[in-house]
């Protein structure tokens, strides 16, 4: 049998730097593939969400298949305008536009996702620091 081999290190590299690199490599792939399963995750939540969307307007308001048809085609068309809205201004100001407009058309108060919860920690921690 053959002498082993030992492989080149990369000109300039210790082996704990070709170690340290490989171990950021393999970080950054477990990173991709956990973002394209949130990705994902999100999209099936996403579509769940429109489907349970359309069938409750069909029944609450007897859309048929015309109605719920303009209805995608209005959805889209708002989706288009504000994914605009984000790439032309930024992505605080489209939420805040759509948060606007969503109060607008429902005369809902309409609070942040979240807020309530973000002010009640807020406070808890403002009591705990003031003593």
């Amino acid at each position: 049998m053959g002498k082993k081999q030992r492989r080149q290190l990369p000109p300039g590299m210790t082996y704990a730097e070709v170690l340290a690199l490989q171990k950021r490599q393999a970080e950054a792939i477990r990173q991709a593939v956990k973002d394209d399963a949130v990705r994902i995750e999100s999209g099936i939540q996403t579509k769940r969400a429109m489907w349970l969307m359309v069938v409750a307007m069909a029944e609450a308001f007897g859309l048929g298949p015309k109605r719920v048809d303009r209805f995608i085609q209005a959805f889209q068309a708002a989706t288009d305008e504000f994914e605009q809205m984000a790439r032309d201004n930024d992505w605080d100001y489209a939420l805040e536009k759509l948060r606007l407009k969503a109060e607008e058309v429902s005369g809902v108060k309409i609070a942040y996702l979240f807020e309530e919860e973000m002010n009640r920690l807020k406070e808890e921690h403002d009591h705990e620091h003031e003593h």
